[in-house]
């Protein structure tokens, strides 16, 4: 399903069941959609239980590979694109940055990383001011 999030897909669905529900304890009988309605509660208590020990765990970074950005799957390469960011200005000794940092070296993500429109850059003595892309 492209262009469909998971997020979204969630929401359709979660949707699609309850108007079933709803349509489906609206034709049975008042004593048969008791039951069916104390069915589906405890069946959605379980369930919410579930979903919120889930939440409480710590996230996993997504495993890649050897390649962080995923430049081997052309869907999964690293893209960020920084604009108008306004003015970077660092005091003496200092380093200031409203763009992007990213390691240099072998460490380096592959993928498309660009600025623009960016502001001005102001550094002290003994400072580093950028408002584009550094390499660290």
């Amino acid at each position: 399903m492209r262009g469909v999030n998971t997020r979204r897909l969630v929401l359709i669905v979660s949707c699609a069941a309850v108007a079933g529900l709803g349509v489906l304890l609206a034709v049975l009988r008042w004593s048969r959609a008791d039951h069916v309605a104390s069915v589906v509660s405890c069946l959605a208590a379980v369930a919410a239980v579930g979903v919120g020990i889930w939440a409480a765990l710590p996230a996993r970074p997504a495993r890649t590979g050897t390649d962080p950005a995923g430049a081997a799957d052309p869907e999964r390469r690293l893209v960020i694109r920084v604009s108008d960011t306004g003015s970077a200005t660092a005091g003496p000794g200092g380093r200031a940055n409203s763009g992007v940092v990213a390691p240099k070296g072998d460490g380096s993500p592959s993928g498309e990383i660009t600025a623009e429109r960016t502001g001005d850059a102001h550094a002290s003595r003994d400072s580093d001011a950028n408002s584009g892309i550094r390499w660290d």
